[in-house]
């Protein structure tokens, strides 16, 4: 009886103790996976807002080059006209 105390009661003790580890463990993993999701769609909404961005300076810079290419036009006009 005195060595299934003495073996028993340490080894239960850490079977206790990598069970509460583990649960811990899961814990941690789940949150951290929800913070990690939450990231990614952080990331994805500043990856979209930057593209918007990009399209609309693209957009802006075809009207200016629509407008150069006007411009250009008449002063060749008016160069021919001298």
């Amino acid at each position: 009886m005195h060595d299934v105390l003495i073996v028993g009661v340490p080894l239960l003790m850490i079977l206790a103790g990598l069970f509460f580890n583990n649960r811990a463990i899961s814990e941690m993993r789940s949150k951290l996976k929800a913070e990690i999701r939450d990231l990614r769609i952080e990331m994805r909404q500043g990856f979209e807002k930057a593209n918007d961005r990009f399209n609309r300076v693209d957009d802006r810079l075809t009207d200016i080059y629509r407008i150069v290419g006007e411009h250009e036009g008449r002063l060749q006009a008016v160069e021919r006209e001298r």
